[in-house]
């Protein structure tokens, strides 16, 4: 006999069953050790349903909240992250984005190591290297020549002309090679993709399971963009010079240095690049103005002209 029964909900929400605008009467309830559900049936507490909110999600059904998948189990959601694929970006004339968000411009005339799991103490147990070709383009911003692919003791190549194996067994090969409109993709293993237009843009993507493993002008991806530049020698550095010179891969080339601003060395041209831009802010693009910082297109527009 009870005035306030013993319900799934009301062991989520105490005392519901007596706070709701029915009114509580004595008679028969649920046996001891068991809780009345929505539908009217006494079950054990580990059977009752979750409740987000005004919705009722049954015992070992799952719902995705902000990212995640959220179980019902034992009355309560047991809800597992889903955590991103991070992206490096190098386009234009130097731009660098890490996979932790570091923004930094670093070019120069030589081939440079973008990724690779040979770092700290497992500079012997590597099992990849991501290495690039840099020359200056007709327009003098960087351009990669070709991008070389390590794989074990497998060498690849990505040039103008495609995919082709410079040395080894091929045993160890990228798991997929195909072209995306403009892009080259190139699945090089599970979790590690990349992205090159042949020219002045390279994207590589990394699943989670690479986190704080991997090194190079793409970072070390360890959810901290503070330690960013950390050389080759593994010192941690404040100086871009100092981080992106350390990953050359010849000692025969050239130091880079600091980038020229043309806004600043082509000072007569701005009034023309201004306007040759201006589309960019303009109607024209307007849908993708949401989606795209239009000042901050605009100005890197601005300066690819003032190069030509």
């Amino acid at each position: 006999m009870t005035s306030c029964g013993r319900t799934c909900r009301s062991l989520s929400q105490p005392d519901y069953s007596c706070k709701t605008s029915f009114t509580a009467v004595d008679g028969c309830g649920c046996a001891e050790g068991t809780y009345m559900n929505e539908e009217g049936v006494c079950v054990l507490q580990n059977d009752c349903p979750c409740y987000d909110k005004d919705t009722i999600i049954p015992a070992g059904q799952s719902i995705s909240n902000d990212g995640s998948t959220c179980l019902c189990s034992g009355r309560k959601f047991t809800c597992t992250t889903n955590v991103c694929d991070a992206v490096c970006g190098i386009y234009g004339d130097g731009h660098h984005i890490t996979f932790d968000d570091k923004r930094y411009d670093f070019s120069g005339d030589c081939d440079y190591t973008l990724l690779q799991d040979y770092c700290g103490t497992n500079q012997n147990k590597g099992s990849f290297r991501i290495i690039s070709e840099n020359i200056p383009c007709n327009t003098g911003a960087p351009c990669t020549k070709n991008i070389r692919i390590f794989l074990g003791d497998n060498e690849y190549q990505l040039k103008d002309d495609g995919f082709q194996m410079v040395k080894g067994t091929g045993q160890v090969r990228p798991s997929q090679i195909q072209t995306m409109g403009l892009y080259l993709v190139v699945t090089i293993k599970p979790g590690l993709v990349l992205m090159w237009d042949k020219k002045t843009s390279l994207f590589i993507k990394l699943s989670p399971e690479f986190q704080g493993k991997v090194c190079g002008l793409c970072g070390n991806y360890d959810g901290n963009s503070k330690n960013e530049f950390t050389t080759r020698s593994q010192e941690t550095v404040t100086d871009v010079l100092e981080f992106g010179n350390s990953w050359k891969v010849s000692t025969n080339c050239p130091k880079a240095e600091l980038l020229t601003d043309p806004c600043t060395s082509n000072r007569y041209r701005a009034a023309w690049s201004q306007k040759q831009c201006s589309v960019i802010t303009s109607v024209t693009f307007q849908s993708c103005h949401s989606q795209v910082t239009t000042v901050t297109a605009s100005y890197s527009a601005q300066i690819y002209a003032l190069s030509l």
